[in-house]
């Protein structure tokens, strides 16, 4: 099989899935980096007051995505995918769709003057609120192609979005810096995004049209509104520090917030990938028996283990660092918030394998719960602390909701018995690693390459890290390993 055929064609059931995997992931992975990118970069452009501008609307306009989807875009590839058929519903949920679009512009519009009195803040809100409905629009089309089995389509409209948005965006604020102009990129990329979408829709000979059926719409609601419900309140959860921190604060402070979590969502990127590519593979083997699942459920936590305690023992090293070379030195208020943040980001690390193996079980209701008492929980403490202690006050929230969340996570998975939590080659690469990271911070925090360039600097740890790790698994696994050996004796003097 070509490489052609593999990537592009629809062969048969394993390779679609590999095919559509591929393409999802590849999408997701590019269209991440180069809009982390962009956010990153205009920061060295604006000052800390616009950004924070920018961050307070975006988080706001951002919330409402949810009420343009409503769920639909999942029931739709759902049932189009079961019968292909249904696609002539796509019609009339177009027309319902744009209904909404226009409805939840209106709210974002009215709101925003309840939640800032800022001008120039309201402009952004209604700038990416038009820009939150179009993108909204335009994913309904992506999802026609996503129940269509043609992923590579998703790809071509999701990464032409993420580049005029990039282009236009950095175009517009090195002519005038300004949250607005930066608005605007992302309106223009909203716009192309929904263009592209209707031009692969047609090049495709998908036949599409605005229909008008309300007895349609009720039955879509019906079956959509708990991943509406659910997915609004995972947003609000994502979106409530922002949002708090500049109502009750000011609108800088979200700038160094959002500072730090930029490079978090860097940070989380490699396990949100080792995790996204075992979810498949978890829920196989759930329908398999529980031997088959432990042994993949171990193999996860392992990975995860590798790789998150370097990221974070490194991250706390070197934030200053990071902060001055993606920024400025003007953010470095974000210092402290960014070390805070990496602990919560410790603690959602550790939820992956957990969440996983309940959804896998079909259980996710029982994590939906658990999003929505945290993020009551997350706002009451936000309401108390954020206006003595500012961004460290919802720093230190984000970290008590996310230790909640954990540990509830791990009530749940401890009730059901699925696998067992951890074993002892668990523990022994969770002790290697740690000694690992203790050496590793050692060799960062050293004068000498804690004020090298980050790029080397990092590599180094890196280095440093799987060496020292590599080392002490030998010496604690091998054929003649220490502990072997140690073991040994002490039973040779026991016999003695």
């Amino acid at each position: 099989m070509g490489i052609k055929s593999l990537l592009l064609e629809n062969k048969s059931a394993k390779q679609t899935i590999l095919k559509n995997t591929f393409w999802l992931a590849f999408s997701q992975a590019l269209v991440k980096l180069i809009k982390l990118l962009l956010v990153i970069y205009v920061a060295k452009i604006l000052s800390t007051v616009e950004y924070g501008k920018f961050c307070y609307a975006l988080s706001f306009a951002g919330l409402f995505a949810v009420l343009v989807d409503m769920g639909i875009n999942s029931i739709f590839v759902r049932e189009m995918a079961s019968d292909n058929e249904k696609q002539k519903f796509f019609a009339s949920l177009l027309s319902f769709k744009i209904l909404l679009a226009f409805l939840v512009w209106i709210c974002i519009f009215s709101l925003s003057f309840v939640i800032s009195a800022d001008v120039s803040v309201r402009w952004n809100i209604w700038i990416l609120g038009a820009s939150v409905v179009i993108a909204g629009l335009a994913s309904f089309f992506l999802c026609f192609f996503q129940a269509h089995q043609k992923m590579e389509l998703t790809v071509i409209a999701d990464v032409i979005q993420a580049l005029s948005t990039t282009a236009l965006g950095l175009f517009l604020i090195f002519k005038v810096p300004l949250s607005q102009y930066l608005s605007l990129g992302y309106l223009a990329g909203s716009i192309c995004l929904l263009l592209t979408a209707i031009w692969l829709a047609s090049v495709n000979q998908y036949h599409i049209g605005i229909g008008f059926d309300v007895k349609i719409w009720g039955e879509f609601l019906k079956m959509s509104w708990p991943l509406a419900l659910g997915s609004l309140f995972i947003n609000a959860f994502s979106a409530t520090d922002s949002l708090m921190i500049g109502y009750m604060k000011n609108v800088e402070e979200v700038g160094f917030y959002n500072a730090a979590q930029r490079i978090m969502t860097l940070a989380a990127l490699p396990v949100g990938f080792i995790a996204t590519s075992f979810f498949p593979a978890l829920s196989k083997a759930s329908k398999q028996g529980l031997t088959e699942v432990q042994k993949i459920f171990d193999f996860e936590s392992e990975i995860v283990i590798i790789l998150a305690l370097p990221i974070v023992f490194g991250g706390v090293a070197l934030a200053p660092r990071l902060i001055s070379y993606v920024y400025d030195a003007k953010f470095l208020p974000a210092v402290l918030v960014l070390r805070m943040l990496l602990i919560v980001l410790l603690f959602h690390y550790s939820s992956y394998p957990f969440n996983q193996i309940l959804v896998a079980h079909n259980k996710q209701v029982v994590t939906f719960w658990i999003t929505v008492v945290t993020s009551l929980i997350d706002i009451v403490l936000n309401l108390m602390l954020i206006p003595r202690y500012g961004l460290y006050g919802a720093t230190a929230t984000t970290i008590v909701s996310a230790f909640i969340s954990f540990i509830a996570l791990l009530g749940i998975f401890v009730k059901y018995r699925y696998v067992s939590i951890v074993g002892f080659r668990t523990i022994k690469i969770g002790i290697t690693s740690l000694l690992a990271c203790i050496a590793m911070y050692s060799l960062l925090v050293n004068p000498f390459v804690y004020h090298l360039n980050v790029f080397l600097s990092v590599p180094i740890g890196a280095f440093a890290y799987f060496l020292v790790f590599s080392v002490f698994s030998w010496a604690s696994g091998g054929k003649f390993s220490l502990l072997q050996k140690a073991r040994k004796y002490i039973l040779e003097n026991k016999r003695d």
